[in-house]
């Protein structure tokens, strides 16, 4: 009876620390399965915030960068009104807001809330003038009323010095560096409800090239056959063992 109590203390201890490894390579597994997915979550939630729109990007969130492709190699940016009931404004003293790279920008007003090589552009909803509403860019004075709770889309073309600017007055602004067609947008604030949206543009995603298939040498395929077969000769061995003691033991009891 003691040889088959040693016998199953040692059977316990070699399935303990076969468990063990196993336990160990599972917890890697699950690690880099994690690891996956908090990526894939971080570029959705981007993602979500700049929607493309047929021929425009729709900012509808916070977005710390993004780059985009412009179809007429200029940055146009609309903000509209929208009318949810009787003199209510969905962005009634709310504010959308957006950085972009600059040529040489030296206002300090419109490099406000951004680096140093960029200018802003930023747009809203407000009551001036008593009860009167009026969409504005920039400063609440450069702004137009919402006459019959129409709704209205003023856009604004960044130049320097003087955006082109529809149903709203010009405003200083800088030229928008615009690489190979490209731009990039900072810390940008806005919500569903009060987007902002730059035209003629694309969200552009940089092109992977995948690297060519390299070919394993005959060396390493010989080295990677030689382990496999040493890893197949210590298991057949270990089984061997046990089945060795179990033998052992069932002769020792008859």
């Amino acid at each position: 009876m003691n040889f088959f109590k040693l016998l199953l203390i040692f059977t316990l201890v070699l399935f303990g620390t076969f468990a063990q490894r196993f336990l160990r390579h599972s917890i890697n597994d699950v690690a880099l399965i994690d690891g996956k997915d908090s990526d894939d979550n971080l570029l959705s939630s981007v993602g979500s915030n700049a929607q493309q729109v047929r021929d425009d990007v729709k900012l509808i969130g916070y977005i710390e960068k993004i780059e985009l492709e412009l179809k007429y190699h200029q940055l146009k940016f609309e903000f509209c009104s929208k009318r949810i009931s009787q003199d209510r404004q969905r962005c009634m003293d709310k504010t959308v807001f957006a950085c972009y790279d600059a040529k040489n920008p030296s206002d300090i007003f419109l490099q406000d809330g951004c680096e140093s090589n960029q200018c802003k552009f930023e747009a809203g909803v407000s009551e001036v003038y008593g009860s009167q509403q009026r969409v504005w860019f920039m400063d609440h004075r450069l702004s137009t009323p919402i006459v019959d709770n129409d709704d209205i889309c003023p856009t604004a073309i960044m130049q320097s010095p003087e955006a082109d600017v529809t149903l709203i007055g010009p405003f200083k602004s800088c030229d928008p560096s615009i690489i190979n067609g490209k731009i990039k947008l900072y810390a940008i604030k806005a919500t569903p409800d009060c987007f902002l949206t730059v035209k003629n543009a694309k969200i552009w995603t940089p092109t992977t090239t995948q690297s060519p298939t390299t070919q394993a040498s005959p060396a390493s395929e010989a080295k990677g056959t030689k382990d496999e077969a040493s890893n197949a000769t210590l298991i057949w061995a270990i089984v061997g063992v046990i089945l060795f003691i179990l033998l052992s033991g069932i002769i020792s009891f008859a």
